[in-house]
């Protein structure tokens, strides 16, 4: 006996690179910056003929100290603040070549992350605070398209289960 089945064909994958550059200006000036957690998310993901269009943002979640006062005790300098955070959300876009792809195929992220970056600091106040990072960030973006096709299988009702 035969069926008729629907399985999904991969056409074929791809990456591209982005490089993400910005400026990021603070509300309070920077003494020190603790963390950076970043994060990658594809907001859309759409195939057209031999090639695949994708929107989606950066996240950076940027975790620093402020500089309240400074103070010396028994030639202990002494610097308090608070922790405070600052997320931004920076778009791009950007186009994987897929040979063979074509409108109406399905698109599925792989992976999607941050490769490496770079923060500079920037907008110096005399007390050695900042008040801006310059950032420039490459993210990667890997992509598989897959087609549905029906293809025709031979079954049989004589199947047997065996006890190992």
């Amino acid at each position: 006996m035969a069926e008729l089945i629907k399985v999904p064909k991969v056409i074929g994958t791809g990456s591209a690179q982005y490089l993400s550059v910005a400026d990021i200006p603070f509300v309070v000036p920077v003494f020190e910056i603790v963390d950076i957690i970043k994060k990658v998310n594809v907001t859309s993901c759409k195939v057209i003929n031999g090639k695949v269009i994708i929107n989606g943002e950066l996240n950076k979640n940027i975790i620093y100290k402020t500089r309240e006062n400074e103070e010396v005790f028994d030639n202990v300098t002494r610097v308090c603040g608070d922790v405070v955070h600052c997320t931004v959300n920076i778009p791009f876009a950007l186009f994987i070549e897929v040979p063979g792809a074509i409108e109406g195929d399905d698109c599925h992220i792989e992976d999607a992350f941050v490769e490496g970056e770079q923060d500079i600091e920037q907008d110096f106040n005399p007390d050695g605070t900042f008040n801006c990072i310059h950032e420039k960030t490459v993210l990667r973006v890997d992509v598989k398209v897959t087609r549905t096709e029906q293809i025709c299988v031979e079954t049989s009702t004589d199947c047997f289960l065996t006890e190992q």
